[in-house]
């Protein structure tokens, strides 16, 4: 199997996971509307981190109910009362996939939130391949959050490095895969990107 066609089907692969992980836990209708006064949504900008290109159309959803279901679905995400969700592909070049995923509400313990996604999306990618080391944490520049962690994954050929952050009215994921043997990401380097990423993504309401 080519690179390419590899590549395309564990991109495939992450759009389930983190829209199932993320879409399934509100679609299975486990929370309730936040406060009128949450300050920032999520949206699915048409560019982020200034090389990221958006492919197809970004799924915006009111209700959660804009993914198909997945293994997360029934479970709930400690500290979040969801008023919608996004999900978005992105990519830059041919080597570089990027999936984003994230609920926006009222975040009581963004902290808590972050944690438990991280973990749950562990879970589901352990399927697909082996986590590299521990999740650790990062504060990198520009980025005014609670909580932003991420953990690296082995996925064949493919590395994958996958950040998620907390806030008061947002809690996302950024899952950048690469194949290029010249660019291989580092933590701290996904984290710089994940944190431009939540940047162009959230609006204030």
């Amino acid at each position: 199997m080519s690179t390419a066609k590899r590549v395309g089907i564990i991109v495939g692969v992450l759009v389930v996971v983190v829209g199932g992980v993320v879409g399934g836990l509100l679609g299975a209708g486990a929370f309730s509307g936040g406060d009128d006064d949450a300050r920032y949504r999520l949206t699915g900008p048409g560019k982020v981190a200034g090389e990221y290109t958006r492919k197809g159309e970004a799924k915006e959803g009111t209700s959660g109910r804009v993914f198909t279901e997945g293994k997360g679905s029934g479970k709930e995400i400690p500290g979040l009362k969801a008023d919608g969700d996004v999900t978005a592909r992105y990519a830059s070049g041919s080597t570089r996939q990027l999936q984003l995923g994230g609920a926006y509400g009222e975040v009581d313990d963004p902290g808590a939130s972050a944690e438990w996604l991280l973990k749950e999306m562990r879970g589901q990618f352990s399927s697909i391949g082996e986590p590299q080391g521990d999740p650790e944490e990062f504060t990198p520049s520009g980025f005014d959050g609670d909580v932003l962690k991420c953990q690296a994954y082995a996925i064949e050929t493919v590395r994958m490095r996958v950040c998620v952050w907390g806030d008061s009215s947002t809690v996302g994921a950024v899952s950048l895969a690469e194949t290029s043997e010249k660019a291989k990401a580092t933590l701290a380097e996904a984290a710089e990107l994940t944190a431009k990423v939540r940047s162009d993504a959230r609006v204030k309401r």
